[in-house]
C-alpha cells in the first residue's frame, strides 16, 4: 500500500512541475533594450552571445558605464535608438556595441536570458 501511495504521490508531483514549468514558459517576461540596461546599468560585468556584423558569433564579458578610457568627444548618433547597445569589452579594453537584435542571450549575475523583444 506504501508503494502505491509513494507511486501516486511521485505521479502528482511530476503533473505539477510539468504544468508550472509550462506557465512559466508562456508567461515569460521578453527583455527590451531598456531592460537589459537597466539590468546592467550598476557597472556589473555580463556575458552577452551575439551575431556579429560579419555573421560570426562571439561571446564577450562586457560592462556598461565605463568612462575611464574615453577620449573625449561624443557619439555622432544615439546608439540605442539603432538597438545597439554601448558595452565596454573586458577582454580586449575597448569599447563595442551589441546588436540587440542578433542577441541570442546574455547572463547577468549567474541568470541567463534568451527572450527578447525587436527580434
Amino acid at each position: 500500500m506504501k508503494t502505491l501511495l509513494l507511486r501516486i504521490w511521485i505521479l502528482f508531483v511530476n503533473i505539477w512541475n510539468f504544468f508550472v514549468g509550462l506557465y512559466h514558459h508562456l508567461t515569460i517576461k521578453r527583455l527590451s533594450i531598456q531592460d537589459v540596461i537597466g539590468m546592467t546599468s550598476n557597472g556589473k560585468v555580463f556575458s552577452a552571445n551575439f551575431i556579429k556584423k560579419d555573421g560570426t558569433i562571439r561571446t564577450m564579458n562586457c560592462r556598461t558605464g565605463v568612462v575611464k578610457h574615453l577620449k573625449g568627444g561624443t557619439l555622432a548618433f544615439d546608439p540605442i535608438s539603432k538597438n545597439l547597445l554601448p558595452v565596454f569589452d573586458m577582454g580586449v579594453e575597448d569599447y563595442r556595441f551589441i546588436n540587440f537584435n542578433t542577441l541570442n542571450w546574455i547572463n547577468i549575475g549567474g541568470k541567463k536570458y534568451t527572450n527578447f523583444k525587436n527580434k
